[in-house]
């Protein structure tokens, strides 16, 4: 699967994807430990974007119609979460100040999403309120 975002490439191999669904407007792929490989927006109408799953499908890839089969690990992030390492906290808390920046601020929460995957968890925003999942089953 290749993305092209700002003039960049993103490849992921098949082989690595467990799973492919859709998220809202981001196509998200996930390999067998659950940590996402790319989360990128697609540019598809609604009433194209039907036409996503199917193409996923003919490519080989395995899609999840109810989306993220994960879903039901994810909790609301609030800060000093004494479930979360301090170093991931620090991430978490840098990343919400991230949102107050606007456009400026999309660059840095992206690159904070794949900081907080490095240390083994999974970050998902819904409006400017971040929620969190470990990464690999406990």
């Amino acid at each position: 699967m290749e993305f092209l975002k700002n003039q960049k490439t993103v490849i992921v191999p098949r082989e690595k994807v467990t799973v492919a669904f859709l998220d809202g407007k981001e196509i998200v792929l996930q390999d067998s430990t659950s940590r996402e490989l790319a989360r990128e927006k697609h540019d598809q109408l609604k009433s194209d974007a039907r036409q996503i799953p199917a193409a996923f499908r003919a490519h080989g890839y395995p899609w999840s119609e109810s989306g993220d089969p994960h879903a039901d690990r994810f909790r609301r992030w609030v800060e000093d979460e004494p479930d979360l390492p301090p170093t991931v906290n620090a991430v978490l808390k840098v990343r919400a100040k991230a949102f107050d920046q606007g456009d400026k601020g999309k660059a840095d929460l992206r690159e904070l999403r794949g900081e907080v995957a490095k240390l083994g968890y999974t970050v998902k925003d819904t409006g400017k309120k971040q929620y969190w999942r470990p990464t690999t089953p406990r």
